[in-house]
Formats: C-alpha cells, sequence, structure tokens
C-alpha cells in the first residue's frame, strides 16, 4: 500500500500541472513573453516542480531503512 500512496502522490502532482500550467502562463504574459513562446515552454515546465514537490513528499514519507534500500538499488 505504501507503494500505491506514493505513486498517488505523483499522479495527483501530474494532474495538477494543468492547474500549474494555467497560473504560470498569465504570469508570462505579464512578463512580456509572447504567447507561442510562453505556451511552448511551460507546457512542459509545468510539470517540473509538481514532480520536485511530490518526490519530496515521497521520500520524506518513508521510513529511513527503505529510503536507504531506494538510494542503493538506484545506485546500480
Amino acid at each position: 500500500m505504501a507503494s500505491h500512496r506514493d505513486w498517488m502522490v505523483r499522479n495527483f502532482s501530474l494532474t495538477l500541472a494543468a492547474l500549474t500550467l494555467r497560473i504560470y502562463l498569465p504570469l508570462s504574459l505579464l512578463a512580456g513573453v509572447p504567447f507561442p513562446y510562453a505556451y511552448a515552454a511551460i507546457s512542459w515546465l509545468c510539470w517540473v516542480p509538481n514532480l520536485l514537490v511530490a518526490e519530496w513528499l515521497v521520500s520524506r514519507s518513508r521510513p529511513e531503512s527503505q529510503a536507504g534500500l531506494a538510494a542503493a538499488s538506484t545506485a546500480r
């Protein structure tokens, strides 16, 4: 169930990318970035902060022994 919870946190963060996009677009237009350039960049960049926060939450919720095992398995 812990693995499912971790993946649901990631899923929720990616779902919120649509909201992040709608926050970033008006800010970029206020900054004077032309819409086609802003949309092309932001449509990809809106995922990054959400996933970083999700991974931080997932890693924070793991017990220390699991975090060490996960780091060891990715180091291979």
